[in-house]
């Protein structure tokens, strides 16, 4: 068994509690629709909303498939979407002041973990930089 860095770990378990929500987005969505549609006529807007829920749950559940495995490409893909939230993040303080602080500290910390040395050497195992001994 291989042990993993604690910033793919981080990712992971955050990427899963993603998903997991996601779920419980669809089940409600599910459960609330009949009931919707019967007073409202919006069944378009929420069948749109349930294929987009369903298909932000796969890509979420995959990427933290991929990530536990060590797959580069999930690697990437997760470093951009944090560096997207974070940006957003910092673009949105100064609009609602210290709202998104809590989530801007979070995605922070799960950036680093995600670019930690021994994270980047798990993704990549063949990488070599001077000054670096990973020790395991």
């Amino acid at each position: 068994m291989t042990k993993r860095p604690w910033g793919i770990t981080l990712n992971t378990v955050f990427l899963v509690l993603a998903g997991i929500m996601l779920l419980i987005a669809l089940v409600g969505i599910t459960a609330v629709s009949p009931w919707i549609a019967d007073t409202i006529p919006m069944l378009g807007a929420i069948a749109s909303a349930f294929i987009i829920l369903l298909v932000m749950t796969v890509i979420v559940f995959l990427l933290a498939f991929y990530l536990w495995k060590g797959n580069e490409y999930a690697w990437w893909i997760l470093s951009i979407l944090l560096i997207l939230g974070i940006i957003l993040n910092v673009l949105s303080l100064f609009i609602t002041q210290a709202l998104p602080l809590v989530s801007l500290m979070l995605q922070a910390v799960l950036l680093l973990g995600l670019w930690h040395k021994q994270s980047i050497s798990f993704v990549d195992p063949e990488i070599q930089w001077n000054g670096w001994e990973l020790k395991d």
